[in-house]
């Protein structure tokens, strides 16, 4: 994907319609940014700033399709804390969200961060709260993780891993039944290796 393929998609992902609405929101002239659609010439670091900041992405990203922001993390979307329900984490690419959380000491670098919707979790984790999920962090007995159920449905419970291939979906609210799996038939999409308020 070169610039001018980043910048048709990022306008797609945010609704922009055409290079007339574009400019209005970066102040860019509508010839610019045709020109930047077409691939004619590549933005100056002036126009970078103005496209990255209306496009909801970075520099780096426009220009070379890495993120490059060691120093944040991903807010993608919401997951159901309660009963498993459907879910999307809104299609972005790797390292990209609709908001940004700071990294803090977390150090996988596909790690990515998720609002909680619901109260099984609770007192542990509430909803509102904002958990960061690390892919790359193994998913030990009685850890808490986002799991995917069938195709679409998510959830975020304590994992129990019993005998004969079977695993424990375990709430932490006693207002909601555990659940038992075929650990063949869920996914383990990440571990939570923190749990932070949302002010």
């Amino acid at each position: 994907m070169e610039l001018k393929e980043r910048v048709t998609y990022l306008m797609n992902r945010r609704g922009i319609t055409n290079a007339a609405e574009l400019s209005r929101m970066t102040g860019l002239t509508q010839v610019a940014i045709r020109n930047y659609m077409r691939g004619l010439k590549i933005p100056n670091a002036q126009a970078l700033v103005k496209l990255s900041r209306a496009l909801t992405t970075t520099a780096d990203y426009l220009l070379t399709g890495s993120p490059l922001r060691p120093d944040r993390i991903p807010l993608l979307s919401k997951i159901p804390g309660g009963e498993p329900a459907a879910w999307t984490d809104g299609e972005y690419p790797a390292g990209f969200g609709e908001e940004y959380v700071p990294r803090g000491d977390v150090t996988d670098q596909n790690s990515f961060a998720l609002i909680v919707d619901g109260d099984s979790m609770s007192p542990r984790i509430n909803s509102g709260d904002i958990v960061i999920i690390s892919p790359g962090t193994t998913v030990t007995n009685r850890s808490i993780a986002a799991i995917a159920l069938n195709d679409d449905d998510r959830t975020l419970k304590k994992v129990i891993f019993l005998k004969d291939n079977k695993v424990l979906l375990q709430p932490e609210n006693e207002n909601y039944d555990p659940l038992v799996c075929d650990l063949d038939s869920i996914k383990i999409i990440g571990r939570v290796v923190e749990r932070r308020e949302r002010l």
